[in-house]
């Protein structure tokens, strides 16, 4: 420590610095601290204030010079608030150092404060690689206060602890308490995707997982084009592990499949147009009657299943557990799947028609000749030079 003469002509030299510039905030703050080791706690709390609003509440030696007078003049309560801030503005810049000197001073003060604990376990875990002390640390924050400090980063950190200890069990119920808690913790949902893909081979919740990190994203900004391809990548090997009932709940799972759902509904309506007309040719009466009604039972049942899923409205948690014939329908990709769809509508506007005429409707023979010109179009051009399988 310097002598008291010494930080008597510090105080003067800054006087007339300050004159010269009384709105830099670094000379207020040198100030506080020379008055502060001179004793004189009233000055030193005045230049300290004016460090602060001067630098935009962004001045961690000025907060904590602050606390070291409110702690002298017995303010313990200002001065554990102003250790706090300044341990989290030095841990944001990178100054661990004087984080960890500001949090031995502030925790013989208050060892039980949310903060402290909060900060305690930040600095254990992330600068002293004390993985389970961090545990411990979170564990008394959560335990004790029930709705935390930060909550969602408090379960987030506890759960990158117990990753740290690959006890894989643990953290994934922190990062699903941190996503319960705010459901855009995008790195809770990127930290618990990593788990269940890398360590636990759950590729169904890895791939629920990862699409919501990619959508969250979007409006982040959060992970880098290449973090992207990668988790893109990740995405590609679940979906490649999946069996063909579970892609079908992938593709009623996402909105950009939907359209698939159309595809599978006229496939559907055409199955039993098909069966109908089978069955109309059965001469036994009872036969026929049966066989039609069977027909049309397991349809309606088929096509209001795949309705509520599509839109969903029914819980798919127990799917593999209820096998349904529209679960084991196999799926047609990318431009064979639109080309089926849209001659499969054309179809079925063409069967109309022919029903309405048949019942004596007037239909104009002008829309029975374009939808007819269309489909041969759509026919001949595909057997020229047939859509790829995407």
């Amino acid at each position: 420590m310097m002598p008291v003469s010494d930080y008597s002509e510090a105080v003067d030299d800054l006087v007339k610095a300050i004159e010269i510039d009384h709105e830099n905030s670094e000379y207020y703050a040198k100030r506080g601290w020379a008055y502060y080791r001179l004793k004189r706690f009233t000055e030193a709390e005045k230049d300290f204030n004016a460090a602060i609003r001067l630098s935009g509440d962004n001045n961690a030696p000025a907060y904590e010079g602050r606390a070291y007078v409110y702690k002298d003049i017995e303010k313990f309560d200002e001065s554990k608030n102003d250790f706090c801030t300044a341990i989290e503005k030095y841990y944001n810049e990178g100054n661990y150092e004087a984080a960890k000197s500001c949090l031995k001073l502030v925790m013989p003060m208050d060892n039980d404060s949310p903060k402290v604990l909060f900060w305690a376990g930040m600095i254990a875990q992330n600068v002293d690689k004390n993985y389970n002390k961090s545990t411990e640390l979170y564990s008394t924050l959560i335990g004790k206060l029930g709705n935390p400090y930060q909550p969602a980063v408090t379960y987030r950190n506890r759960g990158e602890s117990y990753l740290l200890q690959e006890n894989f069990d643990a953290a994934v119920a922190d990062f699903s308490k941190a996503i319960e808690t705010d459901s855009n913790d995008i790195v809770a949902y990127k930290k618990r995707a990593d788990i269940y893909f890398y360590h636990m081979k759950d590729y169904s919740n890895a791939f629920a997982d990862y699409k919501e990190v990619l959508r969250l994203n979007e409006t982040q900004k959060i992970f880098t084009d290449d973090e992207q391809e990668k988790f893109q990548k990740n995405i590609n090997i679940c979906w490649d592990s999946f069996s063909v009932i579970k892609r079908f709940q992938v593709k009623v799972s996402y909105p950009e499949y939907k359209f698939q759902g159309l595809f599978l509904c006229l496939f559907l309506i055409m199955v039993v147009d098909l069966f109908s007309e089978l069955i109309g040719n059965i001469r036994d009466p009872q036969v026929r009657g049966s066989l039609g009604l069977f027909v049309r039972s397991v349809a309606v049942k088929m096509f209001i299943l795949f309705l509520t899923d599509m839109v969903g409205i029914v819980d798919r948690s127990d799917l593999n557990d209820r096998p349904n014939i529209l679960y084991q329908i196999p799926f047609v990709n990318g431009s064979i799947r639109n080309f089926f769809l849209l001659l499969f509508i054309l179809y079925q506007i063409t069967y109309a028609i022919n029903n309405l005429k048949r019942a004596g409707m007037p239909v104009p023979d002008w829309l029975s000749n374009l939808i007819n010109s269309i489909i041969n179009m759509i026919e001949g051009r595909f057997r020229r030079n047939p859509p790829p399988n995407n």
